[in-house]
């Protein structure tokens, strides 16, 4: 099962990714996110971890950090993140269970970004290292995969078949 995550409604990325996922054969879940605090608890708390072999998230980055919507401060709770979701709070609250983490949104795949996932239980962490082209983004997720379903080869494989197609593809880095 896949569960895409889609942070801010990023050009219905998330929903082309779904399509295209669902017509492979995918189960997933699509959850759209509209606060930090909803993205924190996701990723710490959620009851299908036991299922969900691929974490996909949608929305737009900035080094080492996830750009959240912009709320009202009183909507806010207490400690709950503003505008950015960094690094250091993902690795300490995060809970992962071997998932392999894509990440579609502009420069996500910093040090810290990429090994915060790593340490909250990623098998893989997968993300581009720059800012990336939207229409790329979906094009290596769907690339990736369908190498997977078609080919049924690894994650590296697909990733490393994925990254080819052009200089944008090539932006997405995997960690282990």
């Amino acid at each position: 099962m896949i569960l895409i995550l889609n942070i801010a409604n990023k050009r219905n990325q998330a929903e082309a990714i779904r399509q295209s996922l669902e017509f492979f054969g995918y189960d997933l879940v699509l959850k759209n996110i509209h606060r930090p605090k909803e993205l924190i608890d996701t990723l710490s708390t959620w009851k299908m971890r036991s299922i969900v072999e691929y974490i996909i998230i949608c929305g737009d980055g900035l080094k080492d950090a996830f750009i959240m919507p912009d709320l009202v401060d009183s909507v806010y709770e207490d400690g709950e993140p503003q505008s950015r979701l960094e690094a250091k709070t993902i690795k300490k609250l995060a809970k992962l269970s071997g998932q392999t983490v894509i990440s579609t949104a502009c420069n996500t795949f910093c040090n810290k970004l990429s090994k915060s996932f790593i340490s909250a239980g990623a098998k893989n962490y997968i993300g581009p290292k720059d800012i990336i082209n939207s229409n790329a983004a979906l094009y290596f997720v769907q690339t990736f995969f369908y190498e997977i379903t078609q080919h049924g080869v690894s994650v590296k494989t697909a990733y490393k078949i994925a990254k080819l197609a052009d200089e944008e593809t090539n932006k997405f880095k995997l960690r282990k």
